[in-house]
């Protein structure tokens, strides 16, 4: 048997395996988020109804995102802040006149209080999104790898055929063409986001 076709079935056998687990590790997945969900209560103060309003969402959008942090894997908030006020319970928000001294003393007068919660159905939204953007980080990692080795297999091919045309004429100087090439393509894939 060559030895592309044993690497070739090798590889087959590496993709397949990874695959199943991956699988396997996506049904465990959606299996615990049908029962994770995320309840909190949060309370801040300001200066005005509005600032007050304003310090507790941006203390429910940190809770949000800590709850995502703490989760087995980790998960990330991608999308921008504004769209964690969407786990404030709307009803919840209310902003009351601040009594006690110590709080009036710092010049802080309202206090607003807002419920957050994260709902199983809501979780797997973030789940789902989540992997969605995964699987496109991955996808544009491959296709940088694959034009890197794309470009190195035709700068090899292109300096081949040089080299004969000219006979070993213009050696060192295609050596030096072909690696700067391949070096400044190496450099803008590295640079790609």
């Amino acid at each position: 048997m060559r030895p592309v076709h044993l690497l070739s079935i090798l590889a087959l056998v590496v993709v397949v395996g990874c695959a199943a687990d991956v699988q396997d590790h996506r049904h465990k997945a959606r299996a615990e988020s049908e029962r994770i969900s995320f309840s909190d209560t949060v309370s801040e103060v300001g200066i005005t109804p509005d600032d007050s309003e304003h310090v507790a969402y941006r203390s429910a959008r940190k809770r949000v995102t800590e709850f995502l942090r703490e989760q087995d894997p980790p998960l990330g908030w991608r999308r921008p802040a504004d769209e964690l006020d969407r786990f404030v319970v709307k009803d919840s928000v209310r902003t009351e006149e601040v009594t006690e001294e110590q709080t009036l003393k710092l010049g802080l007068r309202y206090r607003t209080t807002l419920k957050v919660e994260v709902k199983p159905k809501d979780f797997r939204e973030v789940l789902a999104y989540e992997h969605q953007h995964e699987v496109e980080e991955r996808h544009w990692l491959v296709g940088k790898a694959l034009a890197g080795l794309v470009i190195l297999l035709g700068t090899i091919a292109v300096y081949f055929r040089l080299d004969e045309w000219t006979k070993g004429y213009y050696t060192t100087w295609l050596r030096v063409g072909a690696a700067t090439l391949l070096a400044s393509v190496l450099g803008a894939l590295l640079l790609l986001p």
